[in-house]
C-alpha cells in the first residue's frame, strides 16, 4: 500500500512539471496568438488574420528573435498601438537572416505606413510595422530581439 501512494505522488509531482513544459513546447512550435503574445509581450486584438509566426526565440538563451506577421482590421489600431510599451530613442529593425523573413505576407506595398521603435516586455527591444492594405484591413510586423 505504501508503494502505491509513493507512487502516485511521484506521478503527479512529475506530471506536475511536465505539463507546463508541454504546453510551453507546443506553444513556440504553433502559430497561435498566444505563442505572439507571448514571445512580444504584446495584446493583439480578436480581429486578427493570416498570423504567421518565425524565429528561433525558443533557443531561450543567447542572440535570438521573434518575427510575427498578421493582419488585423484598421479600426483596432489606434488600441493596439496604445497598448505597445514605450519607445525607445535608437532606430529598431527586422534583421536580414531569413528565419525572420519567410514569410507570405498578406500585403503589398512600398513600405509601411508606420514603424514604431518600442521597448521590449520580454526582450531586449521590439520593432513595430503597420502596412497599408485597403479594406479596413491594416498588415503588421512585429520583431523581438534578444541579445
Amino acid at each position: 500500500m505504501r508503494k502505491r501512494v509513493w507512487y502516485l505522488i511521484v506521478g503527479a509531482a512529475v506530471a506536475g512539471v511536465m505539463a507546463p513544459v508541454g504546453r510551453f513546447l507546443w506553444m513556440i512550435n504553433s502559430q497561435t496568438v498566444a505563442r505572439a503574445e507571448w514571445e512580444h509581450g504584446v495584446v493583439l486584438p480578436g480581429s486578427v488574420r493570416d498570423l504567421q509566426c518565425r524565429g528561433d526565440a525558443n533557443r531561450l538563451i543567447g542572440d535570438r528573435g521573434a518575427s510575427t506577421v498578421f493582419d488585423m482590421d484598421a479600426g483596432d489600431l489606434a488600441g493596439f498601438e496604445a497598448g505597445l510599451p514605450g519607445r525607445v530613442g535608437f532606430r529598431t529593425f527586422v534583421p536580414g537572416n531569413g528565419e525572420y523573413r519567410d514569410f507570405r505576407f498578406p500585403w503589398s506595398g512600398a513600405g509601411p505606413s508606420e514603424t514604431f521603435n518600442c521597448a521590449s516586455a520580454t526582450g531586449d527591444w521590439l520593432h513595430v510595422e503597420v502596412w497599408p492594405m485597403g479594406g479596413g484591413r491594416v498588415g503588421v510586423w512585429i520583431y523581438t530581439d534578444w541579445n
